[in-house]
């Protein structure tokens, strides 16, 4: 025995291989993400301040137009608190960040002094389509 490998021995319950998840509990037919939860494409991801963050409004040409305070913020767009309208397109540059992060708006909805905005993506200076 000392030269031999050992085999396993099969009885009649072991001998038929189990399709076992020990890692992952739950209905198999339903899709399981083992580290990280699901990720829905439908479902959007806002963060909401409890305490609203301070934020200023600027014209496209760099003129300063006053300042707000950020209540929610989500990847397309924030939701800001402020006393008069701001105008159609303006740049909001998030002033409690120690590098100063702005993004081109566009006004979508008001009401009272609650303002819904959306970001503008635009295009890189070194793209090719940026003249035309």
């Amino acid at each position: 025995m000392h030269g031999q490998i050992a085999q396993p021995h099969l009885t009649g319950s072991s001998a038929a291989p189990e399709e076992r998840h020990s890692s992952v509990k739950g209905d198999r037919t339903r899709s399981v993400t083992i580290g990280f939860p699901a990720q829905r494409k439908h479902e959007i991801k806002m963060v909401h301040f409890e305490s609203p963050r301070c934020a200023r409004l600027v014209n496209l040409d760099g003129s300063e137009i006053g300042a707000c305070e950020v209540t929610t913020v989500w990847e397309a767009g924030a939701q800001l608190r402020m006393q008069c309208p701001p105008p159609f397109r303006f740049i909001l540059q998030f002033a409690w960040s120690p590098t100063v992060v702005s993004r081109f708006c566009k006004r979508v909805q008001c009401r009272g002094e609650d303002v819904w905005v959306e970001y503008e993506r635009q295009r890189p200076c070194y793209s090719l389509e940026y003249n035309r």
